[in-house]
């Protein structure tokens, strides 16, 4: 019989982080409020993806986009919407725009590595184009951590996400941010990335009082913080 695995004080703590991350994840990737809507005109920086102009014929490249952007039905297919999505990029004599928007539809849906590499793709392709959309690096941002593993590439991300959006800040980037500081801060054994998630969880809850995540993420924060420091403390005195 196999033995039963007992976590230390640290690894639990570790543990909880990156299930409370994960959870966090999938809460605010599918947030229907960071969808493509928000990126219309007249709107905070990141204004360089806008909605086509509607020709004056219907065109495969417009039915294509109507087919990606507005499928029809109650229950549009994803899989139909991506088809569309893929002609729409195969067709556009400039596929940034499709490209975004491909990426918009299909992270929420990603089922493969291919997917999540597709999604990757294009929103690092909008970031070289046009590197002033907040959602193209908030998107990249979720994949740099829950799929290729890399925090700092994440933290980058995320940062320029929130920096990009410093005149109309968005509680869902400031959750994430401090959902990756979390899972970060037992990792490195480090109070200033707890002290840094606290922070960013109650920015997010200052812009969004209704905010669930917000609040598991900084009464988590502070449990972690007050874990690090005692721990910290009991090795100094220890030592001493």
């Amino acid at each position: 019989m196999t033995d039963p695995i007992v976590l230390s004080v640290p690894h639990k703590r570790m543990a909880a982080a990156a299930v409370l991350f994960a959870a966090t994840a999938v809460v605010l990737l599918h947030d229907p409020g960071q969808q493509a809507s928000g990126q219309s005109r007249g709107q905070s920086r990141g204004q360089s993806i806008d909605l086509l102009d509607v020709p004056r014929e219907a065109t495969p490249e417009f039915i294509a986009m109507r087919g990606c952007l507005h499928p029809s039905g109650a229950n549009p297919d994803p899989a139909a919407q991506l088809a569309a999505c893929n002609d729409w990029v195969r067709l556009a004599p400039d596929d940034i725009q499709a490209r975004y928007f491909r990426g918009i539809h299909l992270h929420p849906n990603a089922r493969t590595d291919a997917d999540r590499e597709t999604v990757f793709a294009d929103m690092t392709a909008v970031i070289e184009c046009c590197g002033d959309n907040p959602t193209a690096f908030y998107r990249r941002a979720f994949l740099q951590m829950t799929y290729r593993k890399d925090p700092d590439a994440a933290m980058a991300d995320i940062n320029q996400a929130i920096a990009l959006t410093e005149d109309r800040p968005r509680a869902r980037y400031y959750e994430f941010r401090a959902a990756l500081w979390l899972e970060m801060a037992p990792l490195n054994n480090d109070p200033k990335a707890a002290r840094a998630a606290l922070q960013d969880a109650r920015t997010a809850r200052t812009l969004n009082p209704k905010s669930e995540v917000a609040r598991e993420i900084e009464d988590s924060a502070r449990r972690i913080l007050d874990a690090l420091v005692s721990g910290s403390s009991a090795g100094v005195g220890k030592d001493a």
